[in-house]
Parts: structure tokens; C-alpha cells; sequence
């Protein structure tokens, strides 16, 4: 991918390439909206290229594709609205530009049920790593080198000839006095790169940024490194063009370029060079066919080769929506509702943000690119928003002081995702021995109205059950599960309520002193004046009295 080019001339040959991206669903946008959506996309991405041209990296290389593959999916799907031409909002240096000989297109970039259709029927593959650098065109008259071009738009590029010196892996002079063109990838060397181990490599970065510069020092001209993998204009065969590259003076190796036969040993060169040391940073690997039609003018990718990306390691994702989780204690916890989206070989679609100040300073609203990653246990974080909509409504939060260890014992809409939390604890709650309803069941008798307090399953028959939507059987099994909590302890059951600084009470406290332990008997066993208030004033609060006055009856009916 080569940054050093205009947004609008790179715009033309997105949308020229094939749709790659027809699974994903296009966003539910009036007309209006998808302009100015469309419009605001192009912009950020005409400031990344901007930045790029100023030596900065705002984000990673691949999340830029990834912002990439978003726009040209928008003007997809609203191909009359991305026909018009962007509003240009900042200044973009306009670099001097020399037409290809033989134009230089992106490949097509597919993922693994796409490439088995592209396959079908091909036959003289060959695969090779996917070199993470700066695509270049070399042109030779008579056997010296003329121009170094950038890949630009596909059709035109900008001269990086006045690096030839520096540039010591590019041969100044052919072994034969041939006019020929040579196109590859201009790359930083790295020792033993790994990419399943990498992080964010901005190896493609910085020689981008190194290269639009006015000089390079000898040193970082040492640095950058040159895969050749096509000779347009060379003979019919790969095998021949690589063999006659190396006679020619190019530095050729032959284990980088592999012949394949079928998906398996597609496959295992994949994994093999995503776990093998390589000198250069790679994120996919490239098959093509051995044989080729070059094409002379126009931009479009070319027909016989694909990339096959290696797995991202931060994903680019669509914000759906924000819910809010409320646990038992009254925490609340913003759940990010995503656009299914693939990282490291998981589905994901839903991510939680620590709290609501994280949330308020991401300042996420619905359509808006995330970037995302995996921590440590794999669990998937937002690291930060790479695009807002033009639009964006700002999200409702809910007022922390309205969820606390004393709130939501009735169900209603704002209170439904702390009364559940608090019911499916039963189940962990030490002691408290309530295994054999899962949230479904909590839901089924919530959603039909069989219970509305956090109390009301005490008093629950089977056939009140079953009217819930339960089979009789299911039903009795239930009925059964309610009843080992009438014989815990009076402290897993305020464990279960989760009352403040139940774990430090000793197990041996009886339901006597439940009832009429005053603060100062809560102080001698809990050893502070603070802690002993905070616990009385719970246990007396008329929802939990309520409970305990229904586990009473209950005991009373059962005996």
C-alpha cells in the first residue's frame, strides 16, 4: 500500500475493484445521511494520507487498510452518492507524476471461502509471503535504471529516482542491456520478523515516510530491502522470469516463491510463513497464476492474483449500539453492541467497557469505527475511535446514583438487568445452594409476569410454574430447585443478597441475631462502627424486610 498518493486518484480505482466485502451489511442510511457520512470518511482518510506525507502515523497500517475497505464498501453500496467528489478540507501536497509503463493495481484481497471460488479451475499456482512494504515500478533502458516510481493511483506515480544511490538493494545496472520494467515491494529489513507474534509493525510506514523525503542518509538507504514479484513485460513463465531476474542482478529468493497444487498446501504455506522468521514485516500471502495477461492500460487488479490476508490483530469495527448492564451491586457496565466483526480468529460482537467515564471519554455513538484488539486473555478492549459519524447522537447514560446494592428488587425496563443479575447470583452465591435456574429460566418466569419481586419465586408452586410456559415436567423440576434455600444459613442468605460485608459475618450467625442484632452487635462482629451502620441500614430496608418476612412464611408453611 503506498500512502504517498492523492485520496480522490486512489478513490477511482476502489471503485473499480471487485466487491470483496458483499458479506458485510450495508449500513441503513437515508440518502443524505450516506453523503455526509461518505463524505466525512474521505475526509479523515485524505488527512491520514496528509499525515503520512508529514513523516506522522495517526494509526497502524493495517487499520488504515481496514478504514480503506469500509469506504469502498459505503460507496458500494451507495454508488451514485460516492460518485460525487470530495470536498477537499485541508491542503494535500501535489507531488509531480510519471504514467506506468504497466499499470500497478492493489491485488484483490479475499478471505478463505472467496479464494476457494477463485480457484476453481486455476491451475500453475504459485504462492508467496505478502511483502508489508511500499509498492515501487523499476524502469531500465538499455540495461540502466531510468525510474523508480511509486505505485501512485495504479496509472501514475512519483519518482523516487533521486534515491537510487542510497537505495543499494535496487540494481543501477543490468548484467544485459535490457529495457525492461520490474514492479515490487520496497521494504524494511528486520531481523527474524515473526508476524504471528508482532504488534501494530509500522515497518510499511516507515519506509513510506523515508521515502518522500528529500535525502536519505546512507544508513537508512541500507535499511530498506526490495522483493520483486513481477516483470510484466518478462517471459511467460514464473520460473523464468525469476530465474532470468537473478541472472539479471536482482537478489531472488527462490524459497520465498512456492509452487501449490491444491487448499492444503495453500494453507500450510500460510501458517508456515506466519510463524517463520522472514526479513520483512508480512501481513498475508499472494498466490498467483504462473502464466498471466498484462494489461497495458487502466487500473483495474489484476485477474490472476489474490492476497490472503493473515489474520488482523486490531480489527476496524462498526458501533451498532450501547447497552448498559447492571450488576447485582448496582454497577454499571457499558456493554458496545458491534457489527460482527473477525480479530484473531473470533467472531466478535459485543465488547465491555470498564465504565461510564471510559465510555464518556471514548465518546462512541452508533456507526462510528473502533479500533479493537485483544488483551492478554483474549478478551476484546476498544483502544480507540478512528472515525465518528457526521452525525453522531450522543448516547443516554444512566445516573450511577439511581444503582445501588439497595435498588431494583421490582422488575421494570430500567431495573430488569440489575433485578436478573441479582437472581442468577443465587446460583453462585456460597452456600446458597439455588442450582437449577439459569438466566433463560429467571428470564421466562420475568417476561411472563409469574414473578415481579426478587421474593416473589419463594412463594411459587408448580403450577404457577408451568403457566409461565414450562412443561410439567420442567415445572416440577423447578419447584424443586427452589426449595434447598430455605434451608441455608441466615449468612449465605445475605450473601446472596448480596449485602455489604456479608463474607466477613461467621458462618455460625443465626437467623435471632438477624433479627435483632442492633448496629452496636454488627460493630463487635464486624470490628468497625462504619461497616456495622452500612449493614443495619440494609437488612432494614422494606425490600429486604419483605424478603425475610416471605422466607419466614414459607418456612412456617413448609414445617
Amino acid at each position: 500500500m503506498n500512502y504517498l498518493l492523492s485520496y480522490p486518484l486512489r478513490l477511482g480505482l476502489l471503485l473499480l475493484a471487485p466487491a470483496i466485502y458483499a458479506a458485510a451489511p450495508c449500513p441503513n442510511w437515508q440518502p443524505q445521511q450516506a453523503a455526509e457520512n461518505i463524505q466525512q470518511l474521505r475526509q479523515r482518510l485524505q488527512a491520514l494520507d496528509a499525515s503520512y506525507q508529514q513523516q506522522q502515523s495517526l494509526i497502524s497500517d493495517e487499520l488504515y487498510d481496514q478504514l480503506l475497505a469500509t469506504e469502498q464498501r459505503w460507496s458500494q453500496c451507495f454508488p451514485s452518492i460516492a460518485a460525487k467528489p470530495i470536498t477537499t478540507t485541508a491542503a494535500t501536497p501535489q507531488l509531480a507524476t510519471t504514467r506506468h509503463s504497466f499499470p500497478q493495481a492493489g491485488l484483490t484481497k479475499l478471505k478463505e471461502p472467496q479464494l476457494k471460488q477463485w480457484l476453481q479451475g486455476k491451475t500453475d499456482l504459485w504462492v508467496q509471503p505478502k511483502v508489508d512494504g511500499v509498492a515501487v515500478s523499476l524502469h531500465y533502458h538499455n540495461g540502466q535504471l531510468v525510474q523508480i516510481l511509486s505505485r501512485g493511483d495504479g496509472t501514475f506515480g512519483s519518482s523516487w529516482l533521486h534515491h537510487q544511490q542510497q537505495l543499494v538493494a535496487i540494481p543501477k545496472q543490468l548484467t544485459q542491456a535490457l529495457s525492461i520494467t520490474v514492479q515490487g515491494e520496497l521494504y524494511w529489513r528486520v531481523d527474524n520478523f515473526i508476524q504471528a507474534k508482532q504488534k501494530n509493525s509500522q515497518a510499511r510506514h516507515q519506509v513510506a515516510a523515508l521515502l518522500n523525503r528529500a535525502q536519505l542518509s546512507p544508513e537508512q538507504g541500507q535499511q530498506i530491502g526490495l522483493f520483486v514479484w513481477e516483470w510484466p513485460d518478462g517471459p511467460e513463465t514464473i520460473e523464468q522470469r525469476y530465474a532470468q531476474l537473478a541472472a539479471l542482478g536482482f537478489v531472488i529468493d527462490p524459497s520465498l516463491t512456492q509452487p501449490v497444487k491444491d487448499w492444503p498446501q495453500i494453507a500450510n504455506w500460510r501458517q508456515h510463513w506466519y510463524h517463520s522468521p522472514l526479513p520483512f514485516a508480512s501481513d498475508g500471502i499472494v498466490l498467483k497464476q504462473s502464466q498471466r495477461q498484462v494489461i497495458t492500460n487502466g487500473s483495474y487488479p489484476p485477474l490472476w492474483a489474490v492476497a490472503w490476508k493473515y489474520p488482523y490483530q486490531r480489527a476496524l469495527a462498526t458501533v451498532q449500539g450501547i447497552q448498559f448492564n447492571i450488576g447485582r451491586t448496582g454497577k454499571i457496565t457499558p456493554i458496545v453492541l458491534l457489527e460482527p466483526t473477525e480479530l484473531d480468529g473470533k467472531t466478535i460482537r459485543r465488547v465491555s467497557v470498564s465504565s461510564l467515564k471510559k465510555l464518556q471519554a471514548l465518546q462512541l455513538a452508533k456507526d462510528a469505527q473502533v479500533a479493537l484488539q485483544l488483551s492478554g486473555h483474549s478478551i476484546p478492549q476498544i483502544t480507540e475511535v478512528i472515525w465518528q459519524a457526521a452525525q453522531a447522537e450522543p448516547v443516554s447514560l444512566p445516573n450511577p446514583k439511581d444503582y445501588h446494592r439497595l435498588s431494583c428488587w421490582t422488575d421494570n425496563p430500567q431495573c430488569r438487568t440489575q433485578l436478573l443479575s441479582r437472581l442468577e447470583w443465587t446460583k453462585k452465591s456460597p452456600g446458597f445452594a439455588l442450582h437449577g435456574l439459569g438466566k433463560a429460566s429467571w428470564l421466562q418466569l420475568l417476561n411472563s409476569q409469574t414473578i415481579q419481586h426478587w421474593s416473589d419465586w419463594l412463594t411459587l408452586s408448580p403450577e404457577q410454574i408451568k403457566q409461565a410456559g414450562f412443561s410439567a415436567k420442567q415445572a416440577e423440576q423447578l419447584y424443586q430447585a427452589l426449595q434447598p434455600p430455605l434451608q441455608a444459613s441466615a449468612s449465605a442468605w445475605l450473601t446472596a443478597l448480596s449485602a455489604p460485608h456479608a463474607t466477613q459475618l461467621p458462618k455460625t450467625l443465626s437467623w435471632q441475631q438477624l433479627a435483632n442484632n442492633t448496629p452496636n452487635d454488627w460493630e463487635a462482629l464486624l470490628f468497625s462502627p462504619k461497616k456495622a451502620q452500612q449493614l443495619a441500614e440494609f437488612i432494614q430496608h422494606p425490600d429486604i424486610q419483605l424478603i425475610f418476612q416471605r422466607l419466614a412464611q414459607r418456612k412456617i408453611a413448609t414445617n
